[in-house]
């Protein structure tokens, strides 16, 4: 029995192993076409779209990539799907685009290597691309106005307010309109210690849709999303 109880667990683990090679192989395909959204269509793969970035200019996009990679072949692991149906894929591709400012981080699912934060950061100081003026970055005051679209906001913390359904970064006087940030209780967690050096007077730069409750305010939904400035 106990034989039988190790081989099974012996089977179990390796399929795990299996399962999680297979799940980050890097794939080898062609770029078959370029989609205006900014998306690819890959020889097998079909419809994929770059994880964990995001093109503030789908034209723009489309015309570097069209350039760059159409009917050549790229590297990449994939990840699942998204909403759409489309394979989210990974590939050295984005940290180029990033570094050109075509695209910006925007963090969804799994950890964003360094070197796509150092890409980007080098794009914004020499202010190429996307980040020729900077339109995308704006003050908490100026959310009130451009609800519904995708920004990065930088202000200053006026008050953290830990609830039990979710912490509250508020950047004003009165939370029921001014521009805040709600942190959910299950990334609250991940975030411990970023919170926890958090204080009221410490500029942020957060990154996401701004939708309206209780005035413009970004739900976080990654921890690479919000970054300290010091």
């Amino acid at each position: 029995m106990l034989r039988f109880a190790a081989a099974i667990a012996m089977v179990f683990c390796c399929s795990i192993n299996h399962a999680h090679a297979a799940e980050t192989q890097v794939l080898r395909e062609r770029v078959v076409a370029v989609l205006p959204d900014g998306s690819l269509q890959l020889a097998q793969t079909g419809k994929a779209v770059f994880a964990n970035t995001i093109a503030p200019d789908a034209d723009t996009a489309s015309s570097w990539l069209a350039a760059q990679v159409l009917q050549q072949e790229i590297r990449f692991t994939s990840s699942g799907t998204d909403r759409y149906g489309r394979t989210r894929i990974t590939s050295d591709v984005q940290e180029k685009m990033l570094r050109e400012g075509v695209i910006l981080i925007y963090a969804s699912a799994g950890d964003i290597p360094t070197s796509y934060h150092v890409a980007e950061a080098s794009a914004r100081a020499a202010k190429r691309g996307v980040w020729v003026n900077d339109s995308l970055t704006i003050t908490p005051e100026k959310a009130l106005e451009l609800k519904g679209g995708f920004h990065l906001v930088e202000g200053t913390i006026t008050r953290i307010y830990e609830g039990k359904s979710a912490t509250y970064l508020n950047f004003g006087e009165d939370w029921q309109s001014d521009f805040s940030i709600t942190i959910a209780p299950k990334l609250r967690r991940s975030m411990k210690t970023f919170l926890a050096n958090l204080k009221a007077g410490d500029r942020v730069r957060v990154r996401g849709s701004i939708i309206e409750e209780n005035g413009p305010m970004i739900r976080l939904n990654h921890a690479d999303n919000i970054q300290a400035i010091r």
